[in-house]
């Protein structure tokens, strides 16, 4: 799922894109540039990270056992949890996974590549987008 809210909070998209199809998803993300992205920690992450940096875009990841009331939510839904996710990566609220230990414990196995931290400055200035 993706979910693009931009600077005002405003749900600008939310739409399913198949992972095997990262061309599809580059294109869908194209008219939000600049922007930032967050995903929770999972198996695809790495080559979200890499796809995603190799076009320049930011990208975040959230630890998932720290999104306890996404987890405990009664309607556990991926469309709201991708909203959810964009809403709190735009006021700053993401509780950050560190990558190299996300790795260590074996849950980047499924992913290619190494992943690349990117930093850009001022949030404020890019919509945040979420896939989840």
């Amino acid at each position: 799922m993706i979910a693009v809210v931009d600077r005002g909070g405003n749900l600008q998209l939310n739409t399913r894109v198949r992972s095997e199809n990262r061309a599809q998803l580059l294109e869908t993300l194209a008219p939000f540039r600049p922007l930032e992205v967050v995903t929770e920690t999972s198996p695809f992450w790495p080559w979200i990270c890499d796809l995603l940096g190799a076009a320049g875009i930011t990208f975040h990841l959230a630890h998932a056992k720290e999104l306890r009331f996404i987890a405990n939510a009664p309607q556990k839904k991926d469309a709201v949890d991708a909203e959810v996710l964009a809403r709190m990566l735009l006021t700053g609220l993401i509780p950050e996974a560190e990558r190299g230990m996300v790795e260590d414990a074996g849950l980047a196995a499924a992913g290619p590549g190494t992943a690349r931290s990117h930093h850009e400055p001022s949030r404020a200035d890019r919509p945040a987008q979420s896939l989840d």
